[in-house]
């Protein structure tokens, strides 16, 4: 059962701290967008601050790394992420879906694939 448990340490870990994390940066998104009216300042600003709050939380809490060296490969990824974020955000708002709903949908997706980043490119332990 122990094994088991370890197994899959990581990736709960990851799972508990992006809850986290994607609770305090959708936060921020809203909190911008009824203050701006616009959903891409909003998502601009929450992702900027969203990367530095993240890579403190994820890289040591999940990954158990402390190196400032990996910062711009975390940058990287989430410029990759954002990017991704971005095209799925205005399809979804092109097609009629409100922004905070959209941003919702965007979510799950912008998690999985950021876990895939860090765990195989960011934070990947190399021998």
């Amino acid at each position: 059962m122990r094994s088991v448990l370890s197994k899959y340490a990581r990736p709960l870990k990851f799972v508990t701290i992006g809850v986290i994390n994607t609770l305090s940066g959708y936060g921020i998104f809203a909190v911008l967008y009824f203050l701006t009216a616009s959903g891409r300042v909003a998502l601009v600003v929450a992702t900027v601050v969203g990367i530095l709050f993240n890579f403190f939380s994820t890289g040591r809490i999940v990954f158990g790394n402390r190196r400032l060296g990996a910062m711009p490969a975390f940058v990287a990824g989430y410029a990759f992420l954002f990017v991704a974020n971005v095209v799925l955000f205005e399809v979804l708002t092109t097609l009629g879906l409100h922004p905070l709903l959209a941003q919702c949908v965007c979510l799950p997706c912008i998690v999985v694939l950021g876990y895939l980043i860090n765990a195989h490119f960011v934070f990947a332990r190399r021998p």
